[in-house]
């Protein structure tokens, strides 16, 4: 083996995110149910993860990385340690409009373990958002699956992560 550069420690040292460990998960798989898979094991990770995705797919990827993780910190690199290398970093909510989908392989990292309890922390309690809960499904007349997947939408979290803060808010309550 001949050492060269390296996509994923180029993008993991220019991050800024912690780097004291980080997870390479390589390519997303394209099944639905491995991808399933694929996002599971990555919602039971608390720390940096680099993976790679394909410019085809990059867009979508990244919106379905909100939509199941949450609004946690990311950086996507494009052709990195070639001559023609983009970067693009911040709250993924707002990288998904910016990434291109040019030529090359994009390299993400992203920190997962920061995603949820800061934000809720900093949005709203777990006891009001039980309230919300009550509000939607008595006065609108939503149903629970549905107003789960609205406050996440909301509060820019992963419906899962909604789901557990209910629950956690019922067992205070009661």
């Amino acid at each position: 083996p001949v050492p060269g550069a390296s996509a994923v420690l180029a993008a993991l040292a220019v991050s800024g995110l912690p780097t004291d460990s980080f997870l390479f998960l390589g390519f997303p798989p394209t099944s639905s149910k491995d991808r399933r898979i694929w996002f599971e094991r990555v919602k039971a990770i608390r720390g940096t993860i680099v993976f790679f995705e394909a410019p085809h797919r990059i867009e979508s990827t990244l919106h379905e990385f909100h939509r199941e993780i949450g609004n946690c910190d990311v950086v996507v690199g494009r052709e990195l340690t070639k001559i023609h290398e983009e970067l693009v970093r911040g709250p993924i909510n707002e990288v998904c409009g910016k990434v291109g989908s040019g030529r090359g392989e994009f390299t993400v990292v992203v920190n997962v373990g920061e995603t949820a309890d800061k934000e809720i922390a900093a949005e709203t309690r777990p006891a009001d958002m039980l309230a919300e809960l009550g509000e939607m499904t008595a006065r609108d007349g939503v149903g629970r699956r549905k107003a789960i997947n609205m406050l996440a939408r909301r509060h820019g979290i992963a419906p899962n992560r909604v789901y557990q803060i209910l629950e956690a808010a019922k067992k205070l309550v009661i």
